[in-house]
């Protein structure tokens, strides 16, 4: 990926001119990497710097208590690392220029975004609360025995029936 639009071999000179107007409409800045300590001070001192910072934390709390093993943990880390990006790639699109000043498109589609959030988020409750009660028969089977040290070998939360989902 091009450091910045002037950067991206695969525009034409004419793209590279009207990708950097539309960052100078959107007044976002373009191409500086030189730290701002100011800007940093700013950054920790703006309350909405915190609320990303708060939602980030809660909103991943449950996906790392409800993963287990290993390579499982690290596969699932890094879907949800590459999702993030992409959806922050995909993000700006929506604001285009010709929408302006209201840009209602990018509205409706961050309504939307939140509203398929909230239905993944009961979709994900359904699912564990499911598994959860599916391993608990299992464990209340008479012929269930649990392994020895079971909770130390490096089982997936699907392999492992003492494996309880946080809901």
């Amino acid at each position: 990926m091009p450091d910045n639009q002037l950067n991206a071999r695969f525009l034409t000179p004419e793209e590279r001119l009207m990708a950097v107007e539309r960052i100078r409409k959107n007044q976002q800045g373009v191409g500086n990497k030189h730290f701002k300590m100011y800007q940093l001070k700013e950054a920790l001192a703006d309350p909405m710097t915190w609320a990303f910072v708060f939602f980030a934390l809660v909103a991943d709390i449950p996906n790392a208590s409800n993963v287990a093993g290993y390579t499982k943990k690290t596969t699932v880390g890094a879907l949800y690392l590459i999702a993030y990006c992409v959806g922050n790639i995909i993000g700006p699109q929506t604001f285009r220029p010709k929408d302006k000043p209201r840009y209602v498109p990018a509205e409706i589609t961050i309504i939307v975004c939140y509203a398929l959030c909230v239905l993944d988020l009961g979709v994900i409750f359904w699912y564990y609360r499911k598994m959860n009660k599916k391993n608990e028969a299992v464990r209340a089977n008479p012929g269930y025995k649990k392994l020895d040290k079971q909770e130390f070998l490096d089982l997936t939360d699907k392999e492992n029936p003492e494996f309880v989902y946080t809901v």
